[in-house]
């Protein structure tokens, strides 16, 4: 299967959902300036026929052979131990923390960081590789304001858990000594094989080199992180998945945790257990599709948040396993289950928990790889005029669903089944306080923060342009309930006091903002950066970006100020 960039009408990009073989990039759709819409994807020769034939235009970005050839690269380097690190490895990385710094920060509950396990051990699944692990996270900082960056929630996201243990590694080293330094210089290229990147132009050999230069955080930013923040960092959510994707060559796609899902047994098509639930779609918000959306709506969301782990109907999205590896998420490929109930899993129970315990206030959850900042709502576009607001327009509002009284919800600016939906979701906020505007400034600080981090080669510019999106505000392609992102983000609200359809504001919880980041990119690997090429350093670039992200994050959550605004976006 060939990587490939359809163009056109939000209409002919619903129609290509339906493409047997044609297999979507998440978050990858983006409006053009003719009007029309992208998304990146995966395509057999035929499936790119099939949607030629629905007038899109299509462009061949990556040929299978390049995929293949770097999947080579990747399983050598995993076969030689030279890549990417499994679940216990990168505990082992969070407790050497502990023994190097304790002699030269405090380390407990009270003290300067910790490293700690989170409360449930993974869910589990087929033994022996599956049984249960522990998950551990670190603490850094002593101040009063609670930050959660997560990673690895998706098992075959190779490089965001790495990034994160390696960005913990340097920030502990800085706090140990302020010293500023978070990333060394190195050299990318000259290149030897093709280079594509659809994002801004298509390029064959790049013979020169691109010289990274060293990354620093300065003293005083630094000082204020660890001195105002508590940062928690989660570096792998789901160690079953990623255990699971490491552990054989045609296994490297899985995607989620490995829960057997016992209440279908067997789907209806073959006698396969089905195995697996996307934690990043097991939160409470809007769980139930069928009550919140509309019927017209609904089947077009269950396209990307399933609600079933067998692929027995049409809106069944096929994926990689039946054309170039086998073992994906089962043969029945849902890799988007939502899980049986909110909750149902205890990788989303830790996440859930720190978030309530320690009432976060910044909320970050790193992925991988289409290059972009993503911003709340993910299932529904948000209201975006402060003073015409409806605080009844919330999943909150059960008046609205489908068999609570109402007819439930169309996606607002989105085209379905020839009408444009009209319904928009609630952002919380308060007088003054313009929380979704905080959500751009955020992500906008971020995205030029990665920009700067590439220096001054203009091609390594180009690669690192990050766009800020909402999932719903443009294309319509990709609507998901049950995010990590968005239940951060509905801490903040409740229905208020003896009303059953107004949202109110939490008072000891608002402002939360909360983000995801999708690190790297096709052209950097995709989810598979190679780790030890010579002619590519496609994961220290990925690294990179990873890192100017969250040093954006933690600078904003602990000093914004205009003299910070003016030297992140000033000259």
């Amino acid at each position: 299967m060939d990587y490939i960039t359809i163009e056109g009408t939000q209409s002919q990009l619903e129609a290509a959902l339906s493409v047997p073989d044609f297999n979507i990039f998440r978050r990858s759709s983006r409006e053009l300036p003719n009007g029309k819409f992208a998304v990146d994807g995966l395509a057999t020769a035929d499936a790119q026929t099939a949607l030629s034939a629905l007038g899109l235009i299509v462009t061949a970005v990556i040929p299978e052979t390049e995929i293949n050839a770097h999947d080579a690269k990747l399983d050598a380097e995993i076969a030689l131990g030279t890549s990417y690190g499994d679940s216990a490895q990168l505990n082992a990385a969070l407790d050497n923390l502990k023994t190097t710094y304790s002699a030269t920060l405090s380390h407990g509950p009270d003290g300067d960081f910790e490293v700690f396990k989170l409360p449930n051990k993974s869910s589990g699944g087929p033994l022996p590789i599956d049984s249960p692990k522990d998950i551990k996270a670190i603490r850094i900082g002593t101040g009063d304001i609670p930050v959660l960056i997560v990673a690895g929630l998706h098992a075959r996201e190779l490089a965001p858990p790495d990034a994160v243990i390696a960005f913990a590694e340097k920030l502990m080293a800085c706090y140990a000594s302020f010293g500023d330094t978070i990333e060394t210089e190195f050299v990318d290229g000259p290149f030897t094989s093709k280079v594509h990147d659809e994002d801004y132009e298509y390029q064959d050999i790049y013979s020169k080199k691109i010289d990274y230069q060293s990354m620093a955080i300065p003293q005083d930013e630094l000082k204020a992180m660890v001195s105002k923040l508590k940062i928690f960092l989660v570096p792998c959510a789901n160690p079953d998945g990623r255990d699971y994707s490491l552990s054989q060559p045609d296994r490297k796609y899985w995607r989620t945790n490995r829960k057997v899902i016992n209440s279908y047994n067997p789907c209806s098509k073959g006698p396969e257990v089905p195995i697996g639930v996307d934690i990043n779609r097991n939160f409470p918000v809007a769980f139930d599709m069928d009550a919140y959306y509309k019927a017209s709506v609904v089947n077009h969301v269950k396209n990307h948040t399933a609600d079933t782990p067998c692929d027995d109907d049409k809106y069944s999205i096929r994926f990689w396993n039946k054309h170039r590896v086998k073992g994906i998420n089962s043969y029945k490929d849902r890799d988007t289950y939502q899980g049986e109930n909110p909750l149902s899993e205890n990788e989303s129970l830790n996440i859930q928990g720190l978030i309530d315990e320690h009432k976060i206030r910044y909320f970050l959850d790193i992925h991988s790889a289409i290059r972009v900042i993503i911003l709340p709502w993910g299932f529904n576009q948000n209201q975006l005029t402060f003073e015409s607001s409806t605080v009844s327009d919330t999943w909150l509002n059960k008046t609205l669903d489908v068999g609570g009284g109402g007819v439930g919800r169309d996606i607002g600016g989105v085209e379905i089944g020839g009408a444009m939906g009209t319904y928009r979701e609630y952002f919380p906020h308060k007088p003054n306080h313009h929380l979704l505007l905080k959500h751009y400034m955020l992500a906008s600080l971020m995205s030029w923060n990665i920009f700067k981090a590439a220096g001054s080669d203009e091609h390594a510019k180009k690669r690192a342009k990050y766009r800020l999106v909402n999932p719903e505000q443009k294309g319509g392609l990709y609507p998901a309930t049950g995010s990590a992102m968005d239940y951060a983000l509905s801490t903040q609200l409740k229905l208020a006091d003896g009303s059953l359809t107004d949202a109110a504001i939490v008072e000891d919880r608002f402002p939360v903002i909360a983000l995801s980041v999708e690190v790297g990119h096709a052209s950097d690997g995709r989810w598979f950066p190679l780790k030890n090429d010579d002619d590519r350093k496609q994961y220290r670039k990925v690294q990179r970006e990873t890192f100017a992200a969250m040093r954006g994050f933690l600078s904003y959550a602990s000093r914004w100020s205009t003299d910070l605004a003016e030297a992140f976006f000033g000259d």
